[in-house]
């Protein structure tokens, strides 16, 4: 197994863009980066994508949990206290509810409202949403792997567009991404990626 230098390069290039856009919310140049960038993303997380056929789902959850979960409560209960007590005060922070923003840490489904104190890290749970989802799809039999993905993803899509609302741990993008994920198995099969070691 080995690293691609490509995929590390266009990984942190990815990321760069999301931490970017989290700070641009206005600009054209924002607007166009919103359209690929985490696509973009979950396709080179797919890229390193681990075969989760054979996996234990209580090893699974609990790995996952201290990776992405832990560090998401820790830090985000940290950055309330400080947006509550000091960065509330400026700019608009003080038109939100610091119960409601509290609650957000909980929701986590991005947006000043809930998460004022630190709207990107509603991707941090989002996340852990897409690697439950596809621990669920890398189970089922490679032929159908492809439609459930896309079914999950289309329905994420729709849910959103027809409802409106984003659902706890911003599930419904989470839903969304998972055909991303899988476009690694496609490459692989064409001998367009080779073994990775992430």
């Amino acid at each position: 197994m080995k690293r691609i230098e490509f995929i590390d390069q266009l990984k942190a290039l990815s990321i760069f863009l999301i931490v970017y856009g989290h700070n641009d919310y206005t600009s054209d140049f924002s607007e166009y980066l919103s359209s690929f960038r985490l696509p973009l993303f979950f396709i080179l997380s797919g890229f390193v994508r681990k075969d989760k056929s054979t996996l234990d789902f209580g090893a699974f959850i609990q790995k996952l949990g201290r990776r992405l979960l832990l560090p998401y409560f820790l830090l985000s209960l940290l950055l309330y206290v400080i947006w509550l007590f000091v960065g509330r005060h400026y700019g608009e922070g003080g038109t939100y509810s610091p119960v409601t923003n509290f609650i957000g840490i909980f929701y986590s489904q991005g947006g000043p409202q809930y998460m004022d104190w630190g709207i990107p890290m509603w991707f941090l749970t989002a996340l852990f949403c897409v690697l439950l989802v596809d621990f669920f799809v890398a189970r089922l039999q490679r032929i159908w792997q492809p439609f459930v993905s896309l079914l999950v993803g289309l329905s994420g899509y729709f849910y959103f567009r027809m409802v409106g609302i984003h659902l706890p741990w911003s599930l419904d993008v989470a839903w969304w991404f998972i055909p991303f994920i899988l476009q690694e198995d496609g490459l692989r099969k064409n001998g367009l990626l080779t073994d990775y070691q992430d």
